[in-house]
């Protein structure tokens, strides 16, 4: 499965790149903030899983409000909490280890239990990514 999630997690920021080939290139007068990222991924993530809901930046009440970037999941339904992928951008790469430490302690506890974890490197330069993926029942990482 983890095999997979790194296709669809890569095939996905690849796809987002090649269809709107404008993206991240803005006038003097608009800066790109990571959630505009985040959403444009999150629409072509949700291509590879059209069997869970997509929603990005929804706030986790009983986590201090931490916002994971972007969940697939079943809405009202939390035994079925598939995937967080927590996004950062290039420049924030450093941020990595943080975004790791995040799913660790928030999205694999028990209350939640999301299944799958991805700490996603978006790079608008090279307009290319980055993931790692953890796996809450074997807490194994895997960096591609």
């Amino acid at each position: 499965m983890k095999g997979f999630l790194e296709v669809a997690l890569l095939s996905a920021a690849k796809a987002m790149w090649d269809q709107d080939l404008t993206l991240s290139e803005y006038s003097d007068q608009t800066s790109e903030h990571e959630l505009n990222l985040a959403f444009h991924y999150g629409c072509e993530l949700r291509r590879w899983f059209p069997w869970f809901d997509c929603d990005f930046d929804v706030t986790k009440k009983h986590f201090s409000s931490k916002r994971p970037d972007l969940v697939l999941h079943k809405r009202n339904a939390s035994h079925a909490n598939f995937l967080v992928v927590e996004i950062k951008r290039a420049r924030s790469r450093s941020e990595v280890p943080d975004d790791i430490t995040k799913i660790r302690n928030n999205w694999f506890d028990p209350l939640l239990a999301y299944r799958f974890g991805a700490a996603l490197v978006l790079d608008e330069d090279g307009r290319s990514a980055e993931v790692t993926i953890l796996e809450r029942e074997n807490a194994v990482e895997r960096m591609s």
